[in-house]
């Protein structure tokens, strides 16, 4: 499963790469994580199975959601 997750660029993306990584491990699931600048937005690589939001740019959701929908990519909503 490829996983591309929108972040702000920090260093709490490399932290939600590592969790989201070992949570897949652990359900058994094989997932390749990438992180992207939330900045780079259109960049959507079609080739991915689910595109996440990180929460300190989950307000961007809306922004990335016409694209995601285009390509016919999961993105979840946030709460």
């Amino acid at each position: 499963m490829r996983i591309q997750l929108f972040c702000a660029g920090g260093f709490s993306s490399s932290l939600l790469v590592s969790r989201i990584t070992d949570a897949a491990k652990a359900a058994g699931v094989d997932a390749e994580v990438s992180a992207t600048a939330f900045i780079k937005a259109t960049e959507i690589d079609p080739d991915v199975d689910v595109i996440l939001v990180g929460p300190q740019v989950a307000y961007l959701v809306d922004k990335y959601r016409p694209e995601a929908d285009r390509l016919g990519i999961p993105l979840p909503s946030c709460p």
